[in-house]
């Protein structure tokens, strides 16, 4: 069946929801702009606005029709665009939350390496972030730091223009390398 941008949201829907993924790039094509506006709203980084809305839709298309039909199942859609809402607001409040933990596990990281156990109180004057950084090589930084940003391998192999299992890699060696550090002082 042929989709056309005359039929309503719900329409489309259902009909993704019995295996017509045509159905789901009208939407994806029809609700777009809404969505990434409303995730910019809440994370207010146009970056990661994107990213939640294309892991949306990618996430989407995975499904299996199973899956498909509990949603219908579930939710006796009546605002299709009011669910959209939800489920972009909920990715990229998982997002933030991501990024957030990311990044203070990598600062818990650097205390327990300059002397902290990471369950201490440790005053910000105890830790150096470009102490401890230094002490790694230039790429291994780099890595070091779009991770902590948030960023996934693949994202920081793609700015760094290398594999990601090289990322991996640079990130494990880095982290093994201020532990032999940290023990011989």
């Amino acid at each position: 069946m042929k989709m056309s941008n005359s039929q309503s949201e719900t329409e489309l829907f259902e009909a993704y929801c019995q295996g017509q993924q045509e159905a789901l790039g009208v939407l994806y094509l029809r609700l777009e702009k809404v969505l990434l506006l409303h995730s910019y709203r809440i994370c207010e980084d146009r970056e990661m606005a994107h990213d939640c809305v294309a892991e949306l839709f990618e996430y989407l298309l995975q499904q299996s029709s199973q899956e498909r039909n509990k949603f219908i199942a579930s939710n006796s859609l009546v605002n299709v665009q009011g669910w959209f809402y939800t489920l972009i607001k909920n990715r990229t409040l998982d997002a933030m939350r991501h990024k957030a933990m990311r990044k203070r596990s990598y600062f818990e990281f650097g205390r327990w390496l300059l002397g902290g156990n990471g369950h201490n109180e440790i005053s910000t004057g105890d830790y150096d972030k470009e102490k401890l950084l230094a002490l790694l090589s230039a790429r291994e930084k780099e890595a070091f730091e779009l991770y902590a940003d948030g960023h996934q391998y693949q994202q920081i192999a793609d700015r760094l223009d290398i594999s990601s299992d090289t990322v991996k890699t640079l990130i494990r060696r880095g982290k093994e390398k201020l532990r032999r550090l940290k023990n011989l002082i």
